[in-house]
């Protein structure tokens, strides 16, 4: 699943810029962070996700956990 409308982004009340372009149009991708042992077992529903965020000017990605609850 993923957001390709490109938009400018908040993380934790702050505005999201490139670090290696200082862009600030972004797309969203999710991803599983997968283990070995729930994958060999056949669980990789249960691993954690995180969000990534694909700078539209240079292609740098940033990884985010979402915040434990």
């Amino acid at each position: 699943m993923s957001d390709l409308h490109p938009d400018q982004y908040n993380i934790a009340g702050k505005k999201l810029d490139c670090p290696i372009c200082n862009h600030d149009c972004f797309t969203i991708r999710h991803a599983l962070l997968n283990t070995r042992a729930t994958t060999f077992l056949g669980f990789d529903f249960l691993n954690k996700k995180a969000d990534n965020y694909v700078c539209q000017k240079c292609g740098h990605i940033m990884w985010f956990l979402p915040p434990e609850r």
